[in-house]
Formats: structure tokens, sequence, C-alpha cells
């Protein structure tokens, strides 16, 4: 396996290497993904010297690329992009042949909708503080998704309407109850809607946001992003992890690590991607 991380190149720029990259290796497709992250993924689930995976640096390179390259009828090329919030907006996905959307909203949500939570939980988890949290709810990952349900509806209502609301030093994870583990997501919106100097219509985004704050419960894993996902596990362990192992997961990106290395190829090979 591979790899090209061609992050100041354009897209103009990465189709036209994909002549040389055919020429040398003529038998080897070229995969392009969105980031450096999603080449770790693929590198661990695809066999090693399969295929060359390129990184682009932004998934609107991705699809660019990939447009560019069909245009020119190149084989042996394709892409895989992040479906994000794209099927929560109807229309928004650009399809083509060769380019591939994960099935969930990200990676990281892929890999969460198939059980790889349970693997950190039983290496990570401290069975005594996890008494504490079954006292209040049955399934650790169950309540993580609820959180980040609420906290993904406000980020699409920011993205979809361009409320100008700033996410800027308001940090969702201070709004957990680290001994009850529930989110206080009134307060959460009301810190964002004051955080927003230049926000306008305040009274009606907050009453949109508060009323909107379950809307996507039946889709998790459409409307909740990996990022926020990963950021609240990181939380939840280190309040019911084994504090001995805490260097593992003291932050998201450690995080996302242990959920790719937990991640299957078998279990890959069932998703439609």
């Amino acid at each position: 396996m591979s790899s090209s991380t061609l992050l100041s190149q354009s897209s103009a720029s990465l189709a036209a290497n994909a002549f040389f990259y055919r020429d040398v290796k003529p038998d080897t497709p070229t995969i392009y993904v969105e980031g450096d992250k999603d080449y770790r993924l693929f590198s661990h689930l695809f066999k090693s010297g399969s295929c060359q995976i390129v990184v682009c640096n932004g998934k609107n390179k991705v699809i660019s690329t990939i447009t560019k390259l069909n245009k020119c009828n190149i084989k042996g090329v394709l892409a895989i992009a992040d479906a994000d919030f794209d099927r929560l907006m109807e229309g928004t996905l650009k399809y083509q042949e060769n380019l591939f959307y994960t099935d969930t909203h990200d990676s990281e949500t892929m890999i969460l909708s198939a059980d790889t939570f349970d693997s950190l939980l039983s290496e990570y988890g401290d069975d005594e503080k996890l008494k504490q949290f079954y006292e209040y709810h049955e399934i650790p990952l169950k309540a993580i998704v609820k959180i980040c349900v609420k906290i993904g509806f406000v980020e699409l209502y920011s993205l979809y309407f361009q409320s100008g609301l700033s996410f800027k030093e308001v940090h969702h994870n201070r709004f957990i109850d680290d001994e009850y583990f529930t989110f206080d997501y009134k307060s959460y919106v009301t810190a964002l809607i004051n955080n927003s100097k230049s926000l306008p219509y305040k009274d009606k985004v907050k009453k949109d946001l508060l009323e909107g704050e379950d809307k996507y419960a039946d889709r998790p894993w459409e409307i909740c992003r990996g990022h926020d996902l990963t950021d609240v596990i990181s939380f939840f362990f280190k309040h019911y992890g084994s504090d001995k192992l805490l260097s593992y997961y003291d932050t998201s990106d450690k995080v996302e690590i242990l959920l790719r290395m937990a991640y299957h190829y078998k279990t890959f090979e069932g998703t439609k991607l």
C-alpha cells in the first residue's frame, strides 16, 4: 500500500498526477480520499500493495479530482468521501459511478454503528465506576449517541440556514453532567447564542433549536458527527474508564485511533461502501 499526501495541490494537479501513476503502475488502482485519517483507516482495511491511496485534503477536492479524471476517461481510479449531512439535505449528494460515500455521516460513525465501541468498553472501562453509570443508563453508547444527536442538529441547523452561530469557545462537553451523564441542551443553546454576537433573529434561532432538539433521533448515524462522538467518548472514559489507561483515550484523536484498530475488515465487507 503506497500513499501520496499532496495537501497543497489543487484538484487539477491531483488529476494530472493520475496520468503518471497509471503509466508507472497501470494495474494498481488509485483511491482518492479526504484526509490523513481516511488514509490510515483504508490502509488498515485494504490489502497491502493492492492499491495506492491519495489524500486530497477535503471533500470538495476529492469530488473535483474524480470529476476531472472521469472527463479524461482515466480508468482504475475511484474516490471515497464522507456523506456528512448530505443525506439529510436532499439533493446535495453528487453521484458518479466511481465516487462512493460512507454509509453513515463519516468513517467514525460507520465504525461506531458496527458495535466497535463494545471493544473499547471492555478494554478501558472501569467496572466499579460503570456501576454508577448503569444506575441511570442501560447502554453507554446509546447515551453518548443521544447527546450527539442534539449537538449534530445544532450543527446541521447552522450549516443549512447559515445562521451565524459561533461555536468558538462553547464546547459541548462543558454541558455534560459527569455524574448522571446527561446533557444540558438548553444551556448549550443559550451559550451558543450569547456567544454569537452578530447572530440575527436570536429569539427565532433559539426557538428553532429548542424545538428541534430530538428531530433526527431516528437517524442518529446521519445526524451525529464522528468527531463529536469521539470527543464525548473521550469524556465518558475520563469519568468511567480505568485511570491507569487514561493516556490511551484522553483525547478524541486517540479514541479515533482505538476505533480504527478495533474495526475489522469483515465488518467493513457488510457495509454498502
